[in-house]
This record gives C-alpha cells, sequence and structure tokens, in this order.
C-alpha cells in the first residue's frame, strides 16, 4: 500500500481535501493521503511509508472526555476515567478515528445523545476506522453495532479495538444488510456520494442517520445526496470547521 504525504499550514484544510490523517511538522501540518489524485489535488506529494502517528499517539497517552459520559484513553497507557464516564481504550494503528478530531467528536457527541434517549439501538457505522464509533454504540447500550469500511488494515485495527473493550463486533468490506435504527457515516464528501443509496436502504423505520466528513459549506450537497434517496434534514451542527448532518427517512419524526 502507498502513502502520498503532503505538507500545509492548515490540518483542516488537508482533511478536506482527504486526508485520512494529519500530523503537526514544525508551524504547518503533514497529511497522509491514500489516493494520490487527492494528495495531487491537496499540494505536492511525495510517496512513503506508512506513517507511525499511532506510536506517537500512544506515547502521548492522549486521554479526553469525548462526550458526555465516553472517555477515551490509550492502550498503551490507560487512565481512570472520571466518575461517570464509560472508558473506551484505543490504539489507532493506521486507521483514522482516535476521538479527538472534530467530525468524530460531533459523532460521538450524537451517538452519545441518542442511545441515552433511545437505548437498545441497533448501529451501523460506514467508515468505521479505528471502530471508535461502533464501540462507543456498544458501550452506550447499542444491542448490535456493524461497522464497514474498504481498508482491510482499519476493519483489522477495530477487531483488536473492540477486543481491547472486551466487545466483539460485525465488521464488513461492504455495508452489511439492516435494518438499522441508527446509521452514521463519518466519510469523505466523495464517499457519501458513492454509498448514500446503500446507506438509505440499510435504515429501518423510524431510524435517524448521522451524517460527517465535510465542511459545513458542504452540507447542502451531501443533504442533497441523502434527500434524492428519500430522506429529509433534521439538523446541522458545526464544530471546528466541520459539520454534521442529521437526517430522517421523509414522512417521518424526529
Amino acid at each position: 500500500m502507498s502513502w502520498y504525504r503532503v505538507c500545509a499550514a492548515s490540518a483542516d484544510a488537508l482533511f478536506a481535501e482527504g486526508a485520512v490523517a494529519v500530523e503537526p511538522d514544525g508551524a504547518g501540518f503533514v497529511g497522509h493521503f491514500l489516493r494520490p489524485e487527492l494528495a495531487a489535488a491537496a499540494g505536492a506529494a511525495k510517496a512513503c511509508e506508512p506513517p507511525d502517528w499511532a506510536a506517537d499517539w500512544l506515547l502521548q497517552q492522549r486521554s479526553a472526555r469525548v462526550s458526555r459520559r465516553l472517555f477515551v484513553t490509550s492502550s498503551a497507557a490507560p487512565q481512570a476515567a472520571p466518575p461517570g464516564t464509560l472508558p473506551l481504550v484505543l490504539d489507532p494503528g493506521l486507521a483514522f478515528g482516535d476521538g479527538h478530531h472534530a467530525t468524530t467528536r460531533l459523532c460521538l457527541a450524537a451517538l452519545d445523545d441518542e442511545l441515552a434517549e433511545r437505548p437498545f439501538l441497533r448501529v451501523l457505522d460506514v467508515g468505521t476506522g479505528t471502530g471508535i464509533l461502533a464501540i462507543a454504540a456498544r458501550l452506550l447500550g447499542a444491542t448490535r453495532a456493524a461497522g464497514s469500511e474498504i481498508d482491510p488494515s482499519a476493519l483489522r485495527s477495530a477487531a483488536r479495538n473492540a477486543q481491547r473493550n472486551g466487545l466483539s463486533l460485525e465488521l464488513s468490506l461492504a455495508i452489511p444488510s439492516g435494518p438499522f435504527d441508527l446509521a452514521l457515516a463519518n466519510i469523505p464528501e466523495e464517499a457519501h456520494e458513492a454509498l448514500c443509496a446503500a446507506i438509505a436502504r440499510a435504515l429501518a423505520g423510524g431510524s435517524t442517520l448521522l451524517l460527517a466528513g465535510f465542511a459545513p459549506d458542504r452540507a447542502a450537497r451531501v443533504a442533497a445526496l441523502y434527500q434524492a434517496c428519500g430522506l429529509r434534514q433534521h439538523s446541522l451542527k458545526a464544530q471546528s470547521g466541520w459539520a454534521l448532518l442529521q437526517m430522517a427517512p421523509d414522512g417521518e419524526s424526529r
């Protein structure tokens, strides 16, 4: 697998162009891309070995409260969760999703709220990466948590992280059969375009769909993709230059 390295002044700009990970580099940032055409669009690209941001993350022990009830901590040096929170032990490996990026935090907060209001949901996580959202769903009471991911190495990372938390996940390269009561898709805009129809088909009646991975000024475009599949927009939130769309099947109130 080839990786492509791009330097830029803004981490958000690199993620917006499709970087799967971003790390500090002096006064700027380095983005790591899997697809050469995305790297080329972001700037001068250099092919390189897979980055070792996982080791850096573990060494930094970046434990943090990431939602009302969730506390993410490093598998290398787990820290005790504050009272009233659930520990989520994580090693990102070479996958995206350590709980600190704004898109992940938006999803975790919304997931926490949904499962507080309606426990025992069946949850689908599209683009599962490290498995953080699917694992969080199980910790928060979901009766089923399935994750899909196009990168086999990310699926292996998600499986290992689930084991670290004493859980098992349904993991696959394709979007699994529903129905699901809650689906999350924290993926780049072009992936929404490719997967929106399959995601919509997996939803149950009365379901909620949470969409992230794009800037607020692209939210209308992403919403239109799902509206064409029979869903309607319920709300839009933004944080640190990133958006979270909440949608539901047309004609159903959520």
